[in-house]
């Protein structure tokens, strides 16, 4: 059982628990030799007390149990999320300019939607290149990963745009990043719940695009290739939409930001057509 990633730390506390209990009624026996002989089972930062007093075996845990499988599971995330040392200078290639250039599209990729976008065959190779851009500070990764995707079963790291990586565009594509916001602002996300609802809407972005690509009759046109190319009133949110809610009984007029918006245009007879696709 303390080698079952599904067993949190909580549960691994109560199994303990029941554990010291069956001791103390004569149940089991735990031989004390294997644990103090195995460090490794228990998680570094747990502190374990065992002694014996006329009621037989007692135990104290400062700090709550750790299963075997969910100390390694932590630590691997863990390894993802520390930054390693930036060792010399960098330059960066044209993989690396599409890896930028889709965090500052999307907001947020994963590594399995890295590897998508670049084609790259060797999982290895793209880690660490991954690495070496979060290193050199071209790339950023956002803590509440941790909290988003700690026990489940696919333990995605989430990449985003770093500080060098801001620079870059600035200087090479003249993205002008608003005051007071923009990438640090998304860096810094709290909501769990918003960061997997971001990646879930990268995922389809990036299915549709996979289709389109595959057909020379059709095209697909991303939200900021869109708004580069128009112009809006000011003080008018780009692809806001009039839309009502049911609020007690009636019907409300609220206005709808959708979360992403594309438009996929179709060849038929020498001519393009185009349809708006809104994500929410």
């Amino acid at each position: 059982l303390f080698a079952t990633p599904e067993v949190r730390p909580d549960e691994g506390h109560r199994v303990w628990n029941i554990l010291r209990d069956m001791v103390r009624l004569n149940l089991i026996a735990i031989p004390l030799a294997p644990l103090m002989l195995c460090p490794s089972l228990w998680c570094p930062t747990t502190r374990f007390i065992a002694m014996f007093n006329h009621s037989g075996f007692e135990s104290r845990i400062r700090y709550p149990l750790v299963p075997v499988g969910v100390r390694r599971y932590n630590n691997r995330l863990m390894r993802a999320l520390s930054k390693p040392k930036a060792v010399g200078n960098i330059k960066l290639t044209d993989r690396d300019k599409l890896w930028i250039r889709a965090v500052h599209r999307f907001r947020f990729i994963t590594t399995d939607q890295a590897q998508l976008l670049s084609g790259s065959d060797s999982r290895t190779k793209l880690n660490q290149r991954l690495a070496q851009l979060f290193a050199h500070d071209f790339l950023d990764r956002p803590a509440v990963q941790q909290q988003a995707f700690g026990y489940g079963k696919k333990r995605h790291v989430v990449h985003a745009l770093g500080p060098k990586g801001a620079k870059w565009l600035t200087e090479h594509d003249g993205v002008q990043f608003p005051k007071g916001k923009g990438w640090r602002t998304a860096n810094q996300l709290k909501s769990a719940e918003r960061l997997t609802h971001q990646i879930g809407l990268v995922d389809t972005v990036l299915n549709f695009e996979q289709v389109v690509s595959g057909r020379n009759d059709l095209t697909l046109t991303h939200q900021d290739e869109l708004l580069a190319a128009s112009k809006w009133p000011e003080g008018l949110k780009p692809y806001r939409l009039p839309t009502k809610v049911e609020q007690q009984g009636r019907l409300v007029d609220r206005a709808t930001d959708p979360d992403y918006t594309f438009t996929i245009a179709r060849k038929q007879s020498d001519k393009w057509q185009s349809a708006l696709f809104f994500l929410e």
